[in-house]
């Protein structure tokens, strides 16, 4: 699953349910394994929509991508958008826990920035899919 959406809280909270529903009808993933992975997900979407392009004109868009390994298990769920790093604000107490929130829910987290704008890989290691999903998996909806 793979797409280019609005970097706007609208546009990630409506991805959020979608991943959501996805994850459960695809790939059958249970309820706790879902959750970790929607809300790290929504996270970094969140990111993007509200840090990422503050001082950049529009179009702001963010990309989504949902990777499955059937025979490994790995799940893998990278957000990526073309605005600017910014460095967390400690003085702000709301903020500022995003990062560390991913890093809790995934078993691994890589968050890359450059000029052209930041990548947030997360990947979950053990997430066995129900036998009688395996035939609907990524690649029936890969550009959607």
């Amino acid at each position: 699953m793979r797409s280019q959406f609005a970097a706007d809280l609208s546009a990630a909270t409506a991805l959020r349910s979608d991943l959501d529903q996805w994850l459960y009808e695809a790939l059958g993933l249970p309820a706790a394994i879902r959750y970790d992975v929607v809300l790290a997900a929504y996270e970094a979407m969140a990111n993007a929509a509200l840090h990422a392009y503050r001082d950049v004109a529009p179009p702001r868009t963010m990309g989504v991508e949902v990777r499955y390994d059937a025979t490994t298990g790995v799940l893998a769920v990278t957000v990526t958008d073309h605005g600017r790093w910014r460095e967390q604000d400690t003085t702000d107490s709301g903020h500022g826990r995003g990062i560390t929130l991913m890093r809790g829910l995934a078993d691994r987290l890589s968050v890359n920035t450059s000029l052209n704008g930041t990548r947030a890989e997360m990947t979950w290691t053990s997430c066995p899919i129900q036998p009688e999903r395996s035939s609907t998996l990524l690649d029936d909806t890969a550009g959607k």
